[in-house]
This record gives C-alpha cells, sequence and structure tokens, in this order.
C-alpha cells in the first residue's frame, strides 16, 4: 500500500450491518471488503495468511482484497464484483486535493 494519503473508506448500499456493507480503498486502488462475504471469518484469515495477502482490520472485523476473495471464495464473486465497481466509481470521483485543503483550515 504505496499511496496512503489517497486512501479511504466506503460504505456501500444495502441491507445489514455497516462494517458487512464498508470497505477500504489504498492507493493502489486495491478494493478491500470484509472477509465474512466469503465464509467464517477466521478460515478466510488462515488462507489469506498462507497465501500473503494484505489484509486489513477494522473495529474487529477482518477485510480482504476483492480480488482474491472472489478468486478463492467464488461463493463472495457476486458481492466482490458489486462492491469493487461501486467503490472504485466513487474513489474515481473523489477529489483528494480537494478533501485535504479543508481539512487543512
Amino acid at each position: 500500500m504505496k499511496n496512503k494519503e489517497k486512501t479511504m473508506w466506503i460504505v456501500c448500499a444495502g441491507k445489514g450491518p455497516k462494517w458487512g456493507r464498508s470497505a477500504y480503498v489504498d492507493g493502489n486502488r486495491t478494493v478491500f471488503v470484509p472477509a465474512a462475504a466469503g465464509g467464517t471469518e477466521s478460515v478466510i484469515l488462515l488462507c489469506a495468511s498462507f497465501d500473503y495477502v494484505d489484509m486489513v482490520v477494522e473495529q474487529k472485523h477482518l477485510y480482504v482484497s476483492s480480488d482474491w476473495l472472489a478468486k478463492e471464495f467464488p461463493v463472495a464473486a457476486d458481492f466482490c464484483e458489486r462492491a469493487k465497481k461501486q467503490c472504485l466509481e466513487i474513489y474515481d470521483k473523489t477529489d483528494f486535493l480537494a478533501s485535504k485543503r479543508r481539512v487543512k483550515k
């Protein structure tokens, strides 16, 4: 994760708890989705660790790359595709410089 200034959390539309609809986009445009979308978080943690996959933990929930989760746990492929598309649309429209100017005051 190189470009730390262009990272963001996005809450996707839909039903369910906020953490289950949240995703993280890093500076490389990698979308991290809730691991629970693919099954049991602890099982996915072990698999992701074995594959040396980058992970994010937020509020005691594990988030993994949507591409990796879709490939390794096909049950989550549709969710990952929709979440990635929605998140990258928001990410690409975000003016990070404007956000930074607002924070500086």
